[in-house]
Order: structure tokens, then C-alpha cells, then sequence
């Protein structure tokens, strides 16, 4: 709790900035109405990876990682899909869902110079 409020003083400092993209943990949008606040304050994108993809990304980092740094390799995966799964709610608000499969610069380049 101590940290996702020290999470949500951080993310609101920001609060008037421009030209900033600012990659949050993938917790930050689930606490203290953190995704609302993101929507109110900029242009919110949801880079949406496969739970296969995205164990790809951080098996390499479990270490650096707390909530998986105790899993063996057999337990990444299912705790993977079921974070995604308590967390789809939250990141289904976003201004845009991208798949990163598909992800191009024009897509995202597209996003920000239209808003």
C-alpha cells in the first residue's frame, strides 16, 4: 500500500507536462484511480502482449522484478495470464490498445499528432 501511494504521488507530479511519455509499471493503472487520473491528464495507450510475449520480455529479469522474482520458470507463465487477466479492466480504459505484435512507429506516431 506504502508503495502504490508513493506510485501515485510520483505519476501526478507530472501533472501539466507536456511532451512527456512516462512507461508505468504494469500495477499503476489498478490503484487509486491512477488509470482515471492518466486519462484526464494525457493520451493513454495500452501496449496489449500475449501472456507468452510478455514472459519472453521478463524471464530474463525476474531478479529486478519483485512480484516474480521468487517463481520458478514453470510458474511465470500462469502467474502471468492471471495478473493480465485481474488487470484487463483497468487497462481496457485506455484512450488506445495497441497490440505490440503489430506495433509500428506510424501507429503510435499516428496517435500522438492527432490528439
Amino acid at each position: 500500500a506504502h508503495f502504490r501511494a508513493i506510485e501515485t504521488v510520483a505519476l501526478e507530479n507530472f501533472a501539466g507536462n507536456s511532451n512527456a511519455i512516462i512507461a508505468c509499471g504494469g500495477g499503476t493503472p489498478c490503484f487509486n484511480n491512477n488509470m482515471k487520473w492518466m486519462n484526464s491528464n494525457g493520451i493513454t495507450i495500452y501496449l496489449k502482449a500475449s501472456p507468452d510475449e510478455i514472459v519472453m520480455r521478463v524471464k530474463n529479469e525476474q531478479a529486478q522484478r519483485p512480484l516474480i522474482k521468487n517463481l520458478q520458470r514453470e510458474e511465470l507463465l500462469p502467474f502471468i495470464e492471471r495478473k493480465l487477466e485481474e488487470r484487463e479492466s483497468f487497462y481496457s480504459q485506455a484512450k488506445h490498445i495497441l497490440l505490440v505484435s503489430s506495433l509500428s512507429l506510424t501507429t503510435i506516431n499516428n496517435i500522438l499528432t492527432n490528439q
